[in-house]
């Protein structure tokens, strides 16, 4: 509800999203991200892996960003 879905279907609509039956549109993913302060992109990810990556470097400081910037660089 915090995302802005309504509070009689918010149970049904999560539970749909999370078993992929159906997909929320851009606005609602932004919204949802937002609440879950994890960048959008993470509720996208196809792997567990991918994921907590990106989750990690959204939790990173501004250096150690650049850090793995530059080591993913050199690949």
């Amino acid at each position: 509800m915090a995302a802005g879905i309504d509070e009689g279907s918010a149970a049904i609509r999560i539970n749909r999203y999370e078993q992929a039956v159906h997909m929320p549109d851009f606005i609602t993913a932004v919204n949802l991200a937002t609440v879950l302060s994890v960048p959008t992109a993470y509720l996208f990810c196809e792997t567990e892996e991918l994921a907590e990556l990106l989750l990690a470097l959204h939790k990173a400081d501004n250096a150690t960003m650049r850090a793995v910037k530059t080591l993913l660089n050199k690949n």
